[in-house]
């Protein structure tokens, strides 16, 4: 379990240095993200924000709404 979730993270952490340095857009980020969390499918998930959803796909503005 916790394997994935360290997989995840390290990529992300990757993706970040990859944006950072400029070499990645904000589009390409968030299209890789999603591609992360399909792909590897982490414990943690739902605590993740990818462009403006979490990482259960639902839009941040809709879950404060719903609260």
């Amino acid at each position: 379990m916790l394997k994935k979730e360290i997989q995840y993270r390290l990529c992300r952490l990757l993706l970040a240095n990859l944006q950072g340095d400029g070499l990645l857009g904000d589009d390409e980020v968030i299209k890789v993200n999603e591609l992360l969390l399909e792909k590897i499918d982490p414990p943690f998930r739902s605590a993740e924000t990818v462009g403006d959803k979490i990482g259960d796909g639902v839009k941040v503005h809709e879950r404060q709404k719903n609260n």
